[in-house]
């Protein structure tokens, strides 16, 4: 068995540190003075499905090494690799954010450049002393991973245009590795992920496994105390599913590390307390838009996601400035219309995507469906602002989102910006879309 060094010095994963993992900076006992530290930011996010919750874990790498980050006022939004100076105190081998303490001093880097090829991937399957049971075996693993028709590859293969999927770097049809038995407790409430992963890392280098080389390393385990059944970088290359390997998990976290966060849904009420699809009270839920893996389906990313990473270019978005008619291209496939209508709202942003029927698996909507026949409408920030999407709903008097899309012949409107938006007509080619800038009704 590798020695305890050898355990914490494996636990830097491609250059991200496990949120879990033991601090690189020198601990300082007790309190200390106000100081300011300036680095950048690393997160590693845990994903609750069952409960709606996600966790995240904060770091800032610095000159000096990383240190663990506790907020006292609001944390970050964004996810990882974003430059920051940070205002608070030491306490103990963490540094506690004062309250406004947070000043971002570069942006995130984001929809530079298509993220596309094929990424080298490797899942190693651990258990623990005193739980050495299989869940899964290696065959079922690849499948889910690489090999089945709904795999994990298939699936970012197909939303991408053809431009991503992930493959092996030992075997042609997937490397999977393990079920390795690694000398911890796991099961229970049980959660030590930092050093189950530095115990799998040797567990695979003891077996000649080598594990360099990886754009993505997914750790899978049987269920554990772990508040969790997904976590990840975010981005980064390392993800854990805790008890649970099937696409959607396995695709949410790797969507992840890729630098995608979540769509959630927003739930709004206009000044009567009537349910609205938006208003002056509105709240949010961290998985609610169920037609994309970063929120509660198997359906493909949505347009924003798309575009933050490449896949859908610049030549198949654009900006409302003006009041006009427009045209929607499905996001699906790729075509040379306009994919990502975006139209600015203070802040944030309204962007419009349009979906059709698609394939046989993941976007394979019956031609009636509602998610088809109208345009949806979500919230979110500019294309290089790593943070959530929301699915707004345009038909609020109803009790579901599946049916949350703008129809024909129906009117968004948003008094406090000015905006209206009217879904004119849909057709298996594209959507088009009325939108008035200046209060003006849109044409009936």
């Amino acid at each position: 068995m590798a020695s305890r060094s050898l355990f914490r010095a494996l636990i830097l994963v491609g250059g991200l540190a496990l949120g879990l993992a033991s601090e690189a900076v020198a601990a300082h006992p007790g309190r200390t003075a106000s100081v300011t530290l300036t680095g950048i930011l690393e997160v590693t996010h845990g994903d609750d499905f069952r409960r709606g919750k996600a966790t995240y874990f904060y770091k800032l790498r610095t000159p000096k090494g990383r240190i663990g980050l506790d907020f006292k006022g609001s944390r970050p939004r964004t996810l990882g690799g974003a430059r920051l100076r940070l205002r608070g105190h030491r306490s103990g081998n963490r540094f506690i954010v004062a309250s406004g303490g947070v000043q971002k001093l570069r942006a995130i880097a984001g929809a530079k450049k298509s993220l596309a090829g094929a990424r080298r991937a490797a899942v190693v399957l651990i258990n623990f002393r005193n739980d050495q049971s299989q869940p899964w075996t290696v065959d079922q693993a690849r499948g889910v991973m690489f090999t089945n028709s709904n795999s994990v590859s298939a699936y970012y293969l197909e939303q991408s245009f053809g431009q991503v999927s992930f493959v092996g770097k030992v075997r042609t049809d997937g490397d999977v590795f393990g079920w390795y038995t690694i000398p911890l407790e796991g099961g229970g409430g049980v959660c030590n992920v930092g050093d189950w992963t530095v115990a799998a890392q040797a567990a695979a280098q003891d077996a000649g496994v080598d594990l360099t080389g990886y754009d993505h390393i997914v750790y899978a385990f049987p269920r554990t105390g772990c508040n969790f059944l997904g976590l990840a970088n975010a981005p980064g290359n390392s993800a854990w599913l805790n008890g649970v390997f099937a696409l959607r998990v396995a695709a949410h976290e790797l969507g992840h590390n890729l630098g995608s966060h979540h769509s959630g849904a927003m739930y709004c009420q206009d000044s009567t307390g009537a349910k609205a699809p938006i208003g002056p009270t509105c709240s949010s839920t961290e998985y609610g838009d169920p037609f994309d893996v970063m929120g509660s389906g198997t359906r493909h990313f949505n347009n924003w996601h798309k575009a933050q990473l490449g896949w859908i270019g610049q030549g198949n978005r654009q900006t409302v400035m003006t009041t006009g008619t427009y045209t929607i291209a499905p996001q699906e496939w790729a075509n040379p219309g306009v994919q990502v209508l975006r139209i600015p709202r203070g802040g944030s942003w309204y962007y419009l995507e349009f979906r059709q029927p698609y394939g046989t698996l993941f976007d394979n909507f019956s031609p009636g469906d509602p998610a088809v026949q109208g345009v949806s409408i979500r919230l979110a920030g500019d294309y290089f602002d790593l943070v959530p999407s929301y699915l707004l709903d345009a038909t609020a008097e109803t009790e579901t989102f599946a049916d949350a899309p703008l129809p024909v012949g129906r009117t968004f409107v948003d008094p406090a910006y000015s905006v209206a938006i009217k879904t004119q007509s849909v057709s298996p080619t594209g959507a088009t879309v009325h939108i008035s800038l200046d209060g003006t009704p849109p044409p009936p």
